[in-house]
C-alpha cells in the first residue's frame, strides 16, 4: 500500500473566497481585480508548490504499480517563497497589484519542502514546473472570469 503525502497543491477549481483557501487562488483572485495582495511577514517564507495535474499523475503511477509501498512525499522538492509567488503573479496576470506586507501569523511555518527523492526514484516525475502550471492555473482563472 502507497500513502501519499501532498505538499501545497493548486491549481484549477480552487475557490479564493473558501475559508480554505490557499495563497495562490486568492492571489490570482487578487491580480486579476488589481488590488493589493496582503503577504503576512516578510515574504521570504517558502514553500514547495505542486501542480494539481502532478499530484493526479503521481496518484495514477503508484495505483499503476501495485510494487511500491510506503508513504511518499508529492511535491518537487524546490521552495519559492511566498514573495517570488506573488510577483511572478502579477507579472503573468499583467496586474498593477502591489503586494502589502502584514505582520506575521503566530504559528506559520517559515519553510516547507518535500523531500521527494523517494517519489521521483521511482521513475516518477512531475510534468509541470511551477511556472507552467500557474500560467495554466491563470488561465482558467482568466477564462472563468470572462464566461
Amino acid at each position: 500500500t502507497a500513502c501519499l503525502r501532498f505538499f501545497n497543491v493548486f491549481g484549477p477549481r480552487q475557490d479564493p473566497a473558501s475559508a480554505y483557501a490557499a495563497a495562490v487562488p486568492i492571489f490570482i483572485d487578487k491580480a486579476f481585480r488589481n488590488e493589493p495582495i496582503a503577504i503576512y511577514g516578510d515574504g521570504e517564507q517558502t514553500r514547495d508548490f505542486v501542480f494539481v495535474k502532478d499530484i493526479a499523475a503521481a496518484n495514477a503511477f503508484l495505483a499503476m504499480n501495485p510494487e511500491l509501498s510506503g508513504v511518499y512525499n508529492v511535491g518537487h522538492g524546490q521552495q519559492i517563497s511566498i514573495n517570488e509567488l506573488a510577483n511572478l503573479i502579477i507579472k503573468i496576470a499583467d496586474s498593477t497589484s502591489t503586494v502589502q506586507h502584514h505582520p506575521v501569523r503566530a504559528g506559520d511555518v517559515k519553510h516547507s519542502r518535500a523531500s521527494a527523492d523517494k517519489l521521483f526514484n521511482t521513475g516518477f516525475k512531475p510534468g509541470y514546473d511551477f511556472e507552467s502550471g500557474l500560467r495554466e492555473t491563470l488561465a482558467y482563472f482568466q477564462n472563468k472570469q470572462k464566461a
